[in-house]
Formats: C-alpha cells, sequence, structure tokens
C-alpha cells in the first residue's frame, strides 16, 4: 500500500463526518417542506360562475422530495467506499509484524500525528520515524 493511500485516512475520516452532517441537513429539510397551497377559480359548467377551490402541493415541495432523497443515495454510497477504505488501510496497518513500525504507522497515518509527536511518543527522532516509514514502504 502506498503512502498516499494512508494519508487519505484522516482526509476519508473527515469526508465521512462532513456527508453524515449533509445527511442531517437533507433529513430537515425534508421535514420542513409540505406546505398547501391553494388557489380559486370559476367553474363555467353550468353556464354561470361557480367558485371552485383547488389544493394541493407546489411544485418545489413536489421535486424537493425526490432530489433529496437522490442526494441521500450518493451521500450514503460515499460513506460505504470511504468506510471500506478506512477499513482496507487498518487491515493493511495491523498486517506489520513489527510492533514498534506498526505503532509508527498508525500514529501517522491513522492518529494523524505529525512527524514530530510520532517520533516523541516512539522516543526517536522525527528523521528516523520517517525513515523506518519509508524502507518499510519499499519492502513491502
Amino acid at each position: 500500500m502506498d503512502r498516499k493511500r494512508l494519508n487519505d485516512y484522516i482526509y476519508l475520516k473527515r469526508e465521512i463526518a462532513r456527508n453524515k452532517k449533509r445527511l442531517e441537513r437533507l433529513k430537515e429539510e425534508l421535514r420542513v417542506s409540505g406546505d398547501i397551497v391553494g388557489d380559486s377559480v370559476n367553474q363555467y359548467s353550468s353556464g354561470r360562475a361557480v367558485p371552485l377551490k383547488i389544493q394541493g402541493i407546489s411544485e418545489s415541495d413536489f421535486t424537493l422530495p425526490l432530489r433529496i432523497i437522490e442526494l441521500q443515495e450518493l451521500i450514503e454510497d460515499g460513506i460505504a467506499k470511504a468506510q471500506e477504505e478506512i477499513v482496507e488501510i487498518e487491515k493493511y496497518i495491523q498486517t506489520i509484524p513489527d510492533a514498534k513500525t506498526r505503532d509508527i504507522f498508525r500514529a501517522r497515518f491513522i492518529d494523524g500525528k505529525d512527524w514530530e509527536r510520532v517520533g516523541k511518543e516512539n522516543y526517536i527522532s522525527p528523521d528516523h520515524a520517517r525513515k523506518i516509514v519509508r524502507q518499510y514502504s519499499k519492502e513491502s
């Protein structure tokens, strides 16, 4: 697995969180809509004008739920794909045999820590932490 995919982990987590918020906003829009609109017209079937009241929902209230449902499906698909990628990255890191290397990968790519903190937590220099990741990436 290349380092670009590993670096994507943090962004995938953020994307999932943002998309879940978008879904909540869309669901809220669905709850707000539903006003009944009406008009009165004259019916001339008997030869005289007889007032007639017409009621229904507005066009936007009719089409908006369809658009929202379509967007919800797209967002849910995006969340599912991102979650699959996250699981794949976590499985890859779990297959690293050396505990220290695995801990460095997890701190850097899953927890999103900078190299300074990764090195400090593992009692090595940041450059050495980067070197371990580079060497492992070349080997695998």
